[in-house]
Parts: structure tokens; C-alpha cells; sequence
């Protein structure tokens, strides 16, 4: 599932150590909808929620 583009708010999480990076990958569940951004922005435009997942 896409991050952003949804018309209704979607439950998604973001895991802070992409912070750690410049640029991320984001998909929208096909190999041809695939993009970069820069993970602040990501937080911000998906209006996900932090939450831990690695160690």
C-alpha cells in the first residue's frame, strides 16, 4: 500500500531510523510505482505515527 494518495487516513507506521538516510524508497504495491524522498518529508506528507522496530 501506497503512503500517501489515500482519499481516508490509513493506520501506517514509520520506523525513526530511516532518519538515518537521505533519501528513501517508497512504493505503491507495483514495481513501476516507486519513488525517493527524503524521510522528513515522508513523516510528514504520509502523516504516519514513529514507532520502533528495529534494534
Amino acid at each position: 500500500m501506497a503512503p500517501v494518495g489515500h482519499l481516508k487516513p490509513v493506520t501506517a507506521f514509520f520506523d525513526p531510523r530511516l532518519l538515518d538516510f537521505d533519501r528513501v524508497w517508497a512504493a505503491a504495491g507495483t514495481p513501476r510505482h516507486i519513488f525517493t524522498i527524503a524521510p522528513r518529508v515522508l513523516l510528514v506528507v504520509a502523516g504516519v505515527r514513529q514507532a520502533e522496530f528495529t534494534v
